[in-house]
């Protein structure tokens, strides 16, 4: 792996986070809630107005635009390592999601408990796709 790789990779990854991010930002200029920056969290500034459904998309909104982006990068550029940067942080990030957040604080304080799930499957089917698709550049055989 070379410098360059190395750099795509980590860009894919950071990218990645910011997508995350931007969901939530998206879902919550949508809806009209007002969210503030607290170091890698966004806060609600105040979750009491507003329904528990808008509270929910607003959750689901990073969450759904990171896979749905990581879905996209699979198909269109499996063999780049910005896309196996932005698919290993995605999944990671999903996957790991319930070791770094305790149930009162984080995206699924609002969502249901088997979105979780269904979240860790989509990323783990991204990451499936990759490999299936990128393997040849990335020294494997789709036959092993």
């Amino acid at each position: 792996m070379t410098k360059e790789n190395i750099g795509e990779t980590v860009l894919g990854a950071v990218v990645s986070v910011g997508t995350h991010v931007a969901g939530h930002y998206l879902v919550a200029e949508f809806l009209d809630i007002d969210i503030k920056q607290k170091g890698s969290l966004e806060t609600i500034s105040r979750p009491d107005h507003h329904s528990n459904s808008a509270l929910a998309w607003y959750a689901r909104g990073g969450f759904v635009l990171q896979m749905g982006v990581g879905t996209a990068l699979v198909h269109l550029a499996p063999d780049s390592y910005f896309t196996r940067g932005y698919t290993v942080m995605a999944g990671t990030q999903i996957l790991t999601y319930p070791l770094r957040y305790h149930e009162d604080k984080g995206d699924f304080t609002f969502l249901e408990g088997y979105e979780w799930p269904l979240y860790s499957a989509w990323s783990l089917y991204n990451m499936y796709l990759l490999n299936e698709k990128g393997g040849k550049k990335h020294g494997k055989s789709k036959n092993y």
